[in-house]
C-alpha cells in the first residue's frame, strides 16, 4: 500500500509438487524493477538474497500503471549450492 498508490491487493501461499509459491499482487502504480534497485532502499534485494539463501526465486512483474505481480518460489529441500555446502 506505500508505494502502489492502491488499498487494493490480494495475497496468496500455494503447494506446488515440489515447492511453495507466495503472490502478492495489487492495481497499483507498477514500478520500474531496474530503477527501484538503484535506490538506497533494501526492500528487493532482501527479498532476492533470502530467497537465494532458500535456492528460491523471486519474480516481479509491474509495468507502469498496471499493477504489481511479486511471486517468490521455495522448493522444499534446500539444494547443496543455495546451503554452501
Amino acid at each position: 500500500m506505500k508505494h502502489s498508490g492502491t488499498r487494493h491487493f490480494e495475497v496468496s501461499l500455494s503447494a506446488r509438487p515440489n515447492a511453495i509459491e507466495l503472490t502478492v499482487r495489487d492495481w497499483g502504480i507498477g514500478f520500474c524493477f531496474e530503477h527501484a534497485m538503484q535506490k538506497t532502499g533494501l526492500g528487493l534485494i532482501n527479498m532476492i538474497e533470502r530467497l537465494k539463501l532458500v535456492g528460491g526465486d523471486l519474480s516481479i512483474d509491474s509495468p507502469r500503471g498496471g499493477g504489481t505481480l511479486v511471486r517468490a518460489i521455495v522448493p522444499f529441500v534446500i539444494s547443496r549450492k543455495a546451503a554452501g555446502t
